[in-house]
């Protein structure tokens, strides 16, 4: 028999995961939400998955889009990812982003990112409530500022003194072939 929604969630609230604003161009409208489901597949090729909730504004966007950026937060961007966690109209007010090359325009938030990967979608599978978006990584960013973790309904910048080098954006080396 399986464990109750209460008790799945306590379950993966005891792990801090790492914060990221997932967004979309659809058109000319960015698109975006605030996430922890997200982790690496597979490393050649390099692919990552998303889950997202059946019941979100930005899957369709990204499904239509064919592609997304996932904007690892920044320790000391609690702020964008309470904003990007709600369901208001317009979440990208008065926020700065760029139009990333790797994921035909989907917003980077680079001056809110510990890193970002601009991905182009080969899988989205229905699993559950969710929706697994299986993405493969067209271009990176790290900037070397600490992340953002989520623990039992609390936001903590990542506290570890050992910083890491920034890396620019890179495309993927099987398009340079």
């Amino acid at each position: 028999m399986a464990v109750d929604a209460s008790t799945f969630r306590t379950l993966f609230g005891t792990v801090p995961g790492v914060v990221a604003v997932v967004t979309t161009l659809d058109g000319d409208e960015p698109a975006g939400l605030t996430t922890s489901a997200v982790c690496e597949v597979s490393l050649d090729p390099p692919l990552l998955l998303v889950c997202l909730d059946e019941r979100s504004r930005t899957l369709p966007r990204i499904l239509r889009s064919g592609a997304f950026t996932v904007n690892y937060l920044a320790g000391h961007r609690r702020d964008l990812a309470a904003r990007f966690a709600g369901s208001g109209a317009d979440k990208f007010t008065d926020v700065p982003w760029t139009g990333s090359p790797g994921a035909r325009g989907a917003p980077r938030l680079d001056d809110a990112s510990a890193a970002h990967a601009e991905c182009t979608v080969r899988h989205a599978v229905p699993l559950g409530d969710h929706t697994v978006v299986v993405g493969l990584v067209e271009a990176v960013m790290v900037t070397g500022h600490a992340p953002l973790l989520y623990r039992r309904g609390t936001y903590r910048a990542w506290s570890d003194a050992a910083t890491v080098a920034p890396v620019v954006a890179r495309p993927n080396p099987r398009e340079l072939a």
